[in-house]
């Protein structure tokens, strides 16, 4: 294995595509990724655990990012936060063929925070503290789709809109409970809507946990679903 300790930053607009991909799939490991105003970046077969203790998201696309692919990773057991967080007016990001697993918490593994044109599609999510060494406790939800920062002034109505959720597996794992859902859509009660034009199909849902969940589809102050 190769490991990279420290957070990886990307902070760099290409105007063409760059791909950064693990010569042998998964046996790259990076504590961390951030990546501040990307651009055109494809992130391809890496491993990024958290288990190194970053602080933070684990893997973090934010800063007004655009045209950002992440896809056939392993994402998983965050210290500190989300276990992927796509913010801060980020647009056309599209999370691929990943797998998302055991995030800290009260977060999730993924939150799209005020994100457009975007895709979520043909990821397995799921816990598994267990074989982490990490002990199992209440968790939030899967996937969050709202616009938090209306609050905040920094962002507009036209954020957390036009977002595809497809073809995905969630799985329940080993005993956590969840207090929020496989996939919640909105979640602060921020005027008027935090997000729109979101659609969901195809996903399957299962169970497995002798421990309780909120709901698997959670829909709060949100329009055109």
């Amino acid at each position: 294995d190769y490991s990279y300790y420290g957070a990886l930053r990307f902070s760099r607009a290409f105007t063409n595509w760059i791909t950064f991909v693990s010569d042998e799939p998964y046996k790259a490991i990076l504590e961390g990724l951030y990546m501040d105003t990307g651009d055109h970046i494809i992130i391809d077969g890496f491993n990024v655990d958290g288990r190194g203790e970053i602080d933070g998201p684990l893997f973090h696309v934010r800063s007004q990012s655009k045209n950002i692919v992440i896809r056939n990773n392993i994402i998983h057991d965050s210290a500190d936060n989300d276990v992927l967080k796509i913010n801060d007016r980020s647009e056309n990001i599209k999370v691929i063929g990943n797998v998302l697993y055991n995030q800290l918490g009260n977060d999730e593994l993924i939150d799209a925070n005020g994100i457009r044109d975007s895709e979520i599609r043909e990821n397995i999510f799921f816990t598994d503290y267990a074989d982490s060494g990490r002990a199992p406790g209440s968790i939030n939800s899967y996937i969050v789709i709202k616009n938090s920062q209306l609050q905040w002034g920094t962002n507009t109505i036209d954020y957390s809109r036009n977002i595809l959720v497809s073809d995905n597996i969630f799985l329940w794992g080993d005993g956590s409970t969840i207090t929020g859902a496989f996939i919640m859509l909105g979640e602060d009660g921020v005027f008027p809507f935090e997000a729109t034009d979101i659609y969901i199909r195809n996903n399957l849902m299962l169970g497995g946990s002798n421990t309780q969940i909120a709901a698997a589809f959670s829909v709060k102050g949100v329009d055109h679903v």
